[in-house]
């Protein structure tokens, strides 16, 4: 039996840390994902960004990730 080692290097922290959450039909949860991932954003250490792209919804997820995105800070 073979032994696996991962050794894990440190790193400088990215420039800029994306996420990318695709949103179908998640009306009733958006509200809940939008401010887990504000208190996310708060901790980070580093500047970030979020994408939520619209995957067909038919709801109105589209129309609260507009009104989300009114509320984002600009990256300095």
């Amino acid at each position: 039996m073979s032994e696996t080692f991962h050794f894990l290097e440190l790193r400088d922290p990215p420039a800029l840390l994306s996420l990318v959450i695709p949103i179908y039909n998640e009306e009733e949860t958006l509200p809940l994902l939008i401010d887990k991932i504000r208190a996310l954003l708060d901790l980070a250490a580093v500047p970030a960004e979020v994408v939520l792209v619209n995957d067909g919804s038919s709801d109105s997820s589209i129309r609260m990730m507009v009104e989300a995105a009114s509320y984002s800070v600009p990256l300095s």
